[in-house]
């Protein structure tokens, strides 16, 4: 991912401080430290107890009460969360590694193996109490599709699926904003940087809205000022069978102030519209909320405006998890199943397939496209 097997993302932190703190040992890892394990596990404002005491009460509720059937299950998921604990429990700089984050940073990969677990352990639990027929446990899966999650796109979807602005009539999203690509040198062995890192999940939001798209046109460019020799602006119009029309236009070599980056979507609807702003891609993070805008005409007109509690991070990491176990405990798929990714990165192989051949492609692609 870093170009070399032996580069992580330590060699390229932009903090001074950060990188004196992993400077000692392998990576920061240079001896025995009981305070980081404690810290990681205990302390008021970093450790996964005082944040997250249902993942620790569901995890060891598992060890005591599994069945035999899923034993594989939680013993691989423990595993992974044990070798985690001892990892931090080496690491010298524990407090300044993890930095001005709130929570266990450094555990943050645990986070899904211990929900499994935890999962496991609390439906287990239920069925004690409530007797064996009540609780039915599974397993799933769920990929971590992360701008569905976000509140204006949460909230223009309910909008949409409550009927309140009528037939979609049609879709623009656009996104205009400075980033510093030369902050990821591995970027430039990327084909389509832009493309599989940003408006791969704008158009899982339209996905989201406006379901499965039946022909797609791209343009992938790079702005002659772009420190990157790769595409960083992306146009995709996509075509739907009911003639909807949807634009996604990004780019990333804006020279507006920060505050006034663009990061918004409009659709259009026969008895109204709705206007979302995606606040975390505009100026410094938690800087801008998101908003959304509805304004009816007809029989009902009126206007709301709202700013949404929420940001797309961590929403991004609790929406899928959520998902996840409540797939887990009833039985149902997740909105974010494989499958349904799978469809999203058909859609992001047809918008190159476009911009390889200058021409529209349609939708579903042929098997091996």
């Amino acid at each position: 991912m870093f170009r070399r097997p032996w580069l992580t993302g330590h060699a390229f932190l932009g903090s001074a401080s950060n990188r004196a703190s992993l400077a000692e040992g392998f990576h920061g890892i240079s001896g025995r430290y009981p305070g980081s394990l404690f810290d990681h596990l205990l302390d008021p404002s970093m450790g996964l107890l005082p944040f997250r005491p249902w993942l620790v009460v569901g995890a060891v509720a598992a060890a005591f009460l599994v069945r035999r059937d899923a034993t594989r299950v939680v013993l691989v998921c423990a595993g992974m969360a044990l070798a985690y604990l001892l990892f931090v429990s080496t690491l010298g700089s524990w407090r300044d590694m993890n930095g001005w984050s709130i929570g266990p940073r450094y555990l943050s990969p645990i986070m899904l193996p211990l929900a499994l677990v935890a999962v496991v352990g609390w439906a287990r639990a239920a069925q004690r109490c409530s007797g064996p027929e009540t609780t039915v446990v599974r397993t799933g899966e769920c990929w971590r599709l992360q701008m569905r999650w976000s509140p204006s796109v949460r909230a223009a979807a309910e909008v949409l699926r409550a009927g309140h602005v009528g037939d979609v009539v049609g879709l623009t999203l656009r996104v205009d904003r400075y980033t510093d690509f030369d902050r990821w040198p591995w970027l430039a062995d990327v084909r389509y940087p832009e493309l599989w890192y940003n408006s791969l999940h704008y158009l899982d939001a339209t996905r989201v809205w406006l379901g499965e798209p039946a022909r797609v046109y791209a343009r992938l460019d790079r702005h002659p000022r772009s420190l990157l020799d790769r595409p960083t602006r992306t146009l995709i119009v996509c075509e739907y069978s009911d003639g909807v029309t949807g634009v996604i236009q990004a780019g990333h070599e804006s020279m507006a102030a920060p505050d006034e980056w663009e990061a918004w979507f409009q659709i259009v609807g026969r008895d109204g519209e709705l206007r979302g702003t995606l606040g975390d891609i505009i100026g410094e993070p938690g800087s801008t909320a998101d908003r959304i805008e509805i304004s009816l005409r007809g029989d009902a007109p009126g206007r709301v405006d709202r700013e949404l509690p929420g940001a797309w991070f961590p929403g991004a990491f609790a929406g899928p998890m959520g998902a996840l176990m409540r797939s887990i405990v009833d039985g149902t798929e997740p909105p974010t199943s494989a499958a349904d990714a799978l469809r999203t990165l058909e859609l992001v192989r047809a918008v190159e397939l476009s911009h390889e051949s200058g021409q529209p492609v349609d939708l579903p692609l042929p098997a091996g496209s």
